[in-house]
């Protein structure tokens, strides 16, 4: 069977305990000293013992005590409900009928995340009789358990770490995920063998370990299969004649606790406890065997995230030796509480070898590429985004529009002629984490005089392009810059969801503001403020397009709404609309006095004039305000 370039360098991952270049671990474990974390639990069951101190420790290491050098609980923050939520017209982003764009969340900034949650559906290893309950118990998770602050994703063995399957607080993604969980769930492995199929999830369960690392929050993975048979090439092909049975054990502990991860299984059929126990445990969590109700079992887990302890160590110099030749030694790891009545879990060891041997200096491709991945905005450069779509005859296309903040690009030269540079990636990604034909990578250069110049530090810069992408579907559009003068990096991203051609009823494409308005693939000064105050005008336009009969455009008239974290706080009059040969359309928002500073979402409805208050059809776009 032939197999994927990704696999194959899924698989090559694990022939080495490097880790990947430019990652910032929350736990560490270096020549001076190893943190770890550790969750302590009491006889009743509770989670959160606060008041513990360094002296009710004790740390083992192969055997031997090790002096504790700090300790310290944390405590995952409780969070309020998410602020109520208008209901006329339907806001909920959950509420939106098919065909119609749900309400987009906000970004959600470093400082901000309280919880970092994995779904790890291992269907390379799953039966088709299984996916059902478990694309139900993550649907009633999602909808139930996520809260402000969570950043989750779900992520399947036989898709990789693709890009859509990206961390989010929205709702309607992580919904729009669970989608992509195949009914069929052995279709994705059905040529291959029991133990390929084992090699390839843990290759990605290592490789989704290594870029949790630089990740903020309370990090857990949870391993949702009927078996949670892990392997390695080493452990089922004999080296030299011999076999490492513990290698991908040993690899996947040391990970989890330099990356500040828990893992948690839940195993549907409890065909292979013994194995998932034996590897949760060994990194501070448990399994759960024979749960057929998956959104009860992930309850269980998530109440495991209450607080937890972190705990320093200075290991011997024997212990952190680095070897000349061969791998680095395993160690094993023990905490205990030395109160009665208390058990620890934690990591059950570590290789012997400091994060300072590991890193290596990444290359610019590999600083760009990781920029890339990031699930959170890198601000070095200040960047903001939108992302709209356009149809046409049995085509597909997105128009990616990215400010950039003039005053972090670096110019030189006389007033009259100075030149910047930036190196610009754009790519977009469907559901499987696949790119698109297609995208941007490439240098721009921006020429301005000193007319434009002032422009570019009072309005900023903006960059349009045109991508293809072949169907409909959900797309995550990912954009990094990079300063060349510099070197600063900023990250941004947007999502798109491109309804079929074939789906009944009137559609909108994305809005396009006129301070969107650039030169194509080019990076140029705004020509006028992409920010708002009260009494200025927003024009915008946007594309009418429908299935089946032709909507009498006589009666079709356009409202527009503001909303503020969820809740509509302004709405316009409705006013007629005309179209042109193409079905463009052109709308306005004057800002309303009163409203506080901030960013807001404009919603751009579409009524029929008979029955007012009732959208037809409605499009989000982002609006800043002063």
């Amino acid at each position: 069977m032939r197999i994927s370039l990704r696999r194959a360098l899924l698989l090559a991952a694990l022939s080495a305990v490097t880790a990947l270049a430019w990652q910032d671990y929350r736990l560490r474990v270096t020549v001076n000293m190893v943190e770890l974390d550790a969750t302590v639990v009491d006889d009743h069951g509770g989670y959160s013992v606060p008041y513990l101190k360094a002296s009710d420790f004790r740390i083992l290491v192969d055997g031997q005590p090790q002096e504790i050098k700090n300790c310290s609980f944390v405590r995952t923050n409780d969070v309020p409900p998410p602020p109520p939520v208008a209901a006329d017209p339907p806001a909920d982003p959950l509420s939106a009928p098919a065909g119609q764009p749900a309400m987009p969340s906000a970004p959600l900034q470093r400082d901000r995340v309280n919880r970092t949650i994995v779904l790890f559906v291992g269907d390379l290893l799953t039966s088709s009789e299984s996916i059902p309950a478990i694309r139900a118990g993550l649907t009633k998770f999602v909808l139930e358990q996520v809260r402000p602050g969570d950043l989750v994703a779900i992520v399947r063995s036989s898709a990789g770490l693709g890009a859509l399957q990206d961390f989010t607080s929205d709702k309607g993604m992580l919904l729009a995920a669970v989608d992509q969980v195949p009914l069929t769930a052995n279709a994705a492995g059905a040529e291959m063998t029991a133990d390929r199929a084992a090699i390839e999830t843990t290759a990605t369960v290592l490789q989704l370990l290594r870029r949790l690392a630089g990740l903020p929050g309370r990090k857990s993975v949870v391993l949702i299969s009927d078996s949670l048979r892990l392997a390695t090439p080493e452990e089922l092909n004999p080296v030299n004649g011999q076999t490492d049975p513990g290698a991908g054990m040993h690899r996947l502990v040391d990970e989890s606790l330099r990356a500040g991860v828990v893992l948690y299984g839940i195993d549907t059929r409890g065909t292979s406890w013994s194995d998932s126990q034996a590897l949760t445990a060994q990194t501070g969590g448990f399994t759960i065997a024979e749960s057929s109700r998956i959104d009860a079992a992930l309850e269980r887990v998530m109440a495991d995230q209450r607080g937890y302890y972190v705990l320093q160590f200075q290991p011997s110099a024997d212990v952190m030796q680095p070897k000349i030749a061969g791998p680095p030694d395993f160690h094993k790891l023990k905490v205990e509480a030395l109160h009665p009545g208390l058990t620890v879990r934690s990591h059950g060891g570590f290789f012997g070898i400091g994060d300072e041997y590991r890193n290596s200096t990444p290359t610019m491709a590999a600083i760009l590429s990781k920029a890339m991945e990031s699930p959170l905005p890198l601000s070095d450069i200040h960047l903001d985004s939108e992302a709209s779509f356009l149809t046409g005859k049995n085509s597909y296309f997105m128009r990616v529009t990215v400010y950039i903040d003039g005053r972090d690009v670096e110019f030189n030269g006389p007033p009259a002629h100075m030149t910047g540079g930036v190196h610009l990636l754009v790519r977009a990604f469907n559901a499987n984490g696949e790119s698109s034909p297609g995208g941007i990578d490439d240098d721009r250069q921006i020429d301005v005089d000193d007319s434009s110049y002032r422009r570019t530090l009072n309005y900023g810069l903006v960059y349009t392009t045109l991508l293809t992408v072949p169907k409909p579907g959900p797309y995550r559009v990912r954009i990094v810059c990079r300063d060349d003068a510099t070197g600063k990096i900023g990250a941004s991203s947007d999502f798109v969801d491109i309804p079929s051609t074939k789906a009944s009823g009137v559609r909108l494409s994305g809005i396009v503001f006129q301070h969107d308005l650039g030169i194509d693939d080019q990076v140029a000064p705004a020509s006028v403020p992409g920010v708002y105050s009260a009494g200025q005008t927003a024009g915008f336009s946007f594309q009418i397009s429908w299935n089946g009969a032709r909507p009498n455009m006589d009666r079709l008239e356009i409202r527009t709404r503001l909303y503020r974290d969820g809740v509509e706080v302004w709405h316009s009059m409705s006013a007629p609309i005309a179209a042109d040969a193409a079905n463009f359309a052109r709308g306005s928002l004057q800002v309303p006095a009163g409203l506080n500073p901030g960013n807001y979402l404009l919603r751009v409805d579409i009524e029929d004039r008979y029955t007012p208050y009732t959208p037809t059809a409605w499009q989000w776009a982002k609006l800043r305000v002063r």
